[in-house]
């Protein structure tokens, strides 16, 4: 049979795919799914931060008698004459440590995961790729309220998390929903717009979780919230179910995983991108940058807030940070449809890093509550670089290599978000002696870079539109 047929038949079949999903309400459950799972990911994370803190204090003043009235909150001293104070920056330095091999623990297998699942998305479907990274989850979710009930060593849930990691985790199950989101929406504002809503249903999510799990930690403990993150994941994985599959599944043959891998990495080698490419590799720098400033960011926030100045109970980090994710992902991303009548996606993105950069080296020179709760207010726009960068990408990228394209930024979010958290905790623990909110200034240098690089992105973008549209008008005219 002749392959050209071959490939009528299969456009033809996509398109019929296509037509039935834009006709389906089914594919608007995306977004509760993504509600679902982001309130997993940022209750797993603010839970198990907390347990390591609370735990550790528990063991290492075990002897001691502690003015600590509430349960399951932490000590804090703020008295830097006593011998407790310096006690309690020990425990802050093994958190942080922890917090490093937890990360290396899922980050490590997810970075290969994400790359080959969601590559091959393009060929078995969305679907399937949604249902991996739950399954993985729901176990670390269950051993996790086992260490909770049983108050088992932290140290073996890097263990768990390296079997979340396996199936992608929440960056795969994410990016997923960013590959579904392209399918059902056309290349140019009409997706990045489609993409910041997403993001809105994961700023949704991490705001529920960072109200209600503070609460639960309060009253419970430690073991109730992880049962519901359990009943969350069962929810997610029946929503999945229930949603349309956008990708036609192609027929059965072999393909090396090596193929898959080099779809992920063409983008930004191959000679035939020649005039996209240094676009490709330019975003996927300031995406890197926004990552490594957000996730550094996240993972030493809650042990610089549970100590000294602030010494803030679970209750209180869960207000706040259920304000930030309020204003940077549900008022900070609805304010994208009203940037774009009048700024550039390049330039929406280049006003978020600057008032990340902004947020960030508020929060190192903060000595007090309110100019914590400044921060947020400063960063409204923080994480518009990454919404930003997806779409121009998107929008240049072919629909059948559109799995491939996310699969590759999520290895990118992996790498760098991984890399974050190392250093950032890392750096954290190095100069806390010295001054505690040096690492925050590091963070804020990670945005200062993002914005120069957009800036460049501009104007490159800029003189090649005005390049195309003098040699159309020369040709026209000829």
């Amino acid at each position: 049979m002749d392959p050209s047929v071959n490939t009528e038949k299969t456009d033809i079949m996509k398109e019929d795919t296509k037509n039935n999903v834009h006709n389906n309400w089914r594919r608007f459950i995306v977004g509760p799914i993504i509600v679902f799972y982001t309130f997993v990911f940022q209750a797993i994370f603010t839970i198990t931060s907390q347990y390591a803190f609370y735990i550790l204090q528990k063991q290492k003043f075990a002897n001691k008698t502690m003015d600590n009235s509430q349960n399951n909150q932490s000590v804090c001293v703020q008295n830097k004459s006593l011998e407790i104070f310096h006690e309690m920056e020990e425990i802050q330095k093994e958190v942080a440590t922890w917090n490093v091999y937890c990360n290396l623990g899922t980050g490590i297998p997810s970075f290969v995961a994400v790359i080959l699942i969601n590559s091959y998305s393009d060929r078995i479907g969305r679907k399937k790729a949604f249902l991996i990274p739950i399954c993985g989850t729901i176990i670390n979710a269950s051993f996790c309220a086992a260490v909770a009930y049983f108050e088992i060593s932290i140290y073996y849930i890097p263990i768990t998390l390296f079997l979340e990691g396996l199936s992608g985790a929440w960056i795969g199950m994410i990016h997923t929903g960013y590959a579904y989101v392209a399918d059902i929406s056309e290349a140019g504002k009409s997706r990045t717009l489609a993409m910041a809503t997403l993001d809105i249903c994961i700023g949704v999510g991490m705001v529920m979780a960072q109200l209600v799990v503070g609460y639960l930690i309060h009253w419970t403990g430690f073991f109730i919230p992880m049962i519901t993150i359990d009943a969350c994941l069962v929810v997610s994985f029946i929503l999945v179910l229930m949603l349309p599959e956008t990708v036609q599944a192609a027929p059965k043959e072999k393909i090396s995983p090596v193929q898959y891998v080099k779809n992920v990495f063409e983008f930004y080698v191959s000679p035939e991108l020649a005039g996209k490419r240094w676009k490709y590799i330019i975003c996927t720098t300031v995406f890197s940058c926004s990552i490594l400033a957000y996730f550094g960011r996240i993972s030493v926030e809650t042990v610089y807030q549970l100590s000294s100045p602030f010494c803030w109970n679970s209750v209180q980090i869960g207000w706040f940070a259920a304000l930030r994710s309020l204003l940077q992902f549900m008022i900070g991303m609805g304010l994208v449809k009203l940037l774009q009548k009048g700024f550039s996606d390049e330039m929406i993105g280049f006003v978020g890093a600057l008032t990340s950069a902004g947020s960030s080296a508020l929060e190192a020179l903060a000595y007090n509550d309110w100019m914590m709760y400044l921060v947020p207010a400063v960063g409204i726009t923080a994480v518009l670089p990454q919404p930003m960068m997806r779409g121009i990408m998107s929008k240049m990228t072919p629909m059948e290599k559109q799995g491939a394209m996310f699969g590759g930024l999520a290895a990118m979010d992996i790498a760098f978000s991984m890399i974050a958290a190392v250093t950032a905790n890392s750096i954290y623990s190095s100069t806390l002696s010295i001054y505690r909110g040096i690492v925050f200034f590091v963070l804020s240098s990670y945005d200062a870079i993002g914005a120069f690089l957009i800036l460049i992105l501009y104007i490159g973008s800029y003189r090649t539109s005005k390049g195309t549209a003098a040699e159309k008008e020369y040709l026209i005219s000829s």
